[in-house]
């Protein structure tokens, strides 16, 4: 089976600017093409782009930023230890979910690119997207439980619980936020389903404004 270049891999994702979203529907493939899975260098160059590029620490540090300016967790303080200790929580859990993922993805052989759906309408084509959250597709071309997504989950919430003060710790908090990642999955695959399709219909009624004609 035919497969892409490394090069063209990243070339895919510099290409993206640094969206991680925009990187997910760039790398899916169309329905119409004949699905070519990853190699191993790609998935770890897409790994590796995704995990430790600047935007990265840009993002943690400007998120860290933000929280120490609104003193959350209060534990915390609002001067530069509690930014320091904003800053690793931020980016500790970015290593530690896209390494999760990244590891037993690579292990079970998944290909975390979102496959579109081939069918027409909301309702069936949101059906896909839970389905498709669900489920994930393989390197033979086939489907299994997202076992990466579910590891990822997990491994993410107890590794933010060990670190958070005491007053945000507990089952019921890490429960919250298994959940939560598994919704965030699937607000990503409903982003990626139907984004573009917003995209081309703001393309197409902006050419349709004389002003926008004229520039």
């Amino acid at each position: 089976m035919p497969r892409v270049s490394p090069a063209e891999a990243v070339a895919h994702v510099e290409r993206a600017r640094g969206d991680t979203d925009t990187v997910r529907v760039v790398l899916s493939p169309s329905p119409s093409v004949a699905y070519v899975p990853l190699s191993d260098s790609q998935k770890v160059a897409f790994y590796v782009h995704r995990t430790y590029a600047p935007r990265v620490f840009l993002r943690a540090g400007l998120g860290a930023g933000i929280a120490t300016w609104r003193n959350v967790p209060q534990e915390w303080g609002s001067h530069l230890p509690g930014y320091e200790r904003r800053y690793a929580a931020i980016l500790g859990t970015a290593i530690v979910r896209n390494t999760t993922e990244f590891g037993v993805g690579l292990w079970r052989h998944e290909d975390r690119r979102y496959p579109r759906s081939t069918r027409d309408g909301f309702g069936p084509r949101t059906a896909d997207v839970i389905h498709n959250t669900i489920f994930i597709r393989t390197d033979d071309g086939g489907q299994e439980l997202a076992w990466s997504r579910a590891a990822t989950v997990i491994a993410t919430g107890v590794a933010v619980d060990s670190w958070q003060p005491a007053r945000l710790r507990g089952n019921r908090k890490m429960l919250l936020s298994i959940v939560g990642g598994f919704v965030g999955y699937g607000t990503d695959n409903f982003t990626s389903e139907f984004g573009p399709d917003v995209r081309k219909y703001i393309k197409r009624h902006l050419r349709r404004v004389p002003y926008i004609d004229k520039l």
